[in-house]
């Protein structure tokens, strides 16, 4: 009788699973955006890491470019198009980094079949960097963007805080916080 009861409730809790499961996943999104710094080459189909919460964060001294990248993972579906849009950067005492001094570019990926050295081997590998324009993602596969941030010669040392805007065609949009923290130097 034990056997049979338990055998009842597993039963039932893998049934229930079986229903919840759709539910669960029709609320998901079907993409994922993650951050990589700008010495990492992000491959096509390297695991996303996890984005945290307080979102992009970088420093730098005045007069200076900071390089990052953000890369679209979808999960599920090939999607057409995804667009990219950033906001203005506040400051200290309400100064500001103009949207225009951050610069977007779409990683393309290169075929090499011959690798340079012993540890390579044959992939695509990140390598082009055109104008950023409306790009599609295939599923399972990794879209890396880069940034260039310029902060200008005349900026308020301090943190200066924007948003980051990915809108995938058929999903919800996802909002980054971006953090540039400028150094008195």
């Amino acid at each position: 009788m034990k056997k049979r009861t338990i055998t009842t409730v597993f039963c039932g809790i893998v049934i229930w699973g079986m229903i919840s499961v759709p539910e669960a996943r029709a609320t998901q999104p079907d993409y994922i955006v993650w951050a990589e710094q700008s010495t990492k080459k992000v491959m096509k189909h390297d695991l996303p890491k996890w984005l945290s919460p307080e979102g992009i964060s970088s420093k730098g001294a005045k007069n200076e470019y900071e390089a990052f990248q953000l890369v679209v993972t979808s999960y599920t579906r090939d999607i057409p198009s995804v667009n990219i849009t950033v906001s203005d950067l506040v400051g200290p005492k309400g100064k500001i980094i103009k949207k225009e001094n951050i610069s977007l570019f779409l990683e393309h990926y290169v075929y090499v079949a011959k690798p340079s050295d012993r540890i390579g081997m044959p992939d695509y590998y990140p390598d082009p960097l055109p104008l950023f324009k409306p790009f599609a993602v295939k599923a399972y596969e990794n879209q890396p963007i880069w940034f260039n941030v310029y902060i200008p010669n005349d900026a308020t040392a301090g943190n200066y805080i924007g948003t980051i805007t990915v809108s995938p065609e058929g999903s919800a949009p996802t909002q980054i916080p971006l953090k540039i923290t400028v150094w008195d130097f």
